[in-house]
């Protein structure tokens, strides 16, 4: 358990470690950018099995496929929105 705590502690370091460089060479969308991945994963990795099923439902595919299937719609879908809303803001406050 304190193996994955380190490792899980050290990715978020790094994901820090580049939103702090992107910043200070400039790019704010980047930031932008590297917010949107995150948080597309964490939304896909929470609804991968409510929409995973509504996906085996519809397609009658096997339970790994459709929540595999699920979690690229739902991280695509939720990296748009959230670069969207990432991108409006920065115009909004330049």
């Amino acid at each position: 358990m304190i193996g994955g705590l380190v490792v899980d502690a050290l990715v978020l370091l790094a994901i820090g470690a580049f939103g702090w460089a992107g910043m200070q060479l400039g790019g704010r969308a980047s930031i932008g950018r590297l917010v949107a991945c995150y948080v597309a994963f964490a939304v896909a990795a929470l609804l991968r099995d409510p929409i995973g099923s509504l996906v085996r439902s519809a397609l009658g595919t096997s339970v790994d496929f459709s929540r595999l299937l699920a979690m690229v719609l739902v991280g695509i879908a939720t990296f748009i929105a959230t670069a969207s809303i990432a991108t409006y803001w920065l115009r909004r406050r330049a």
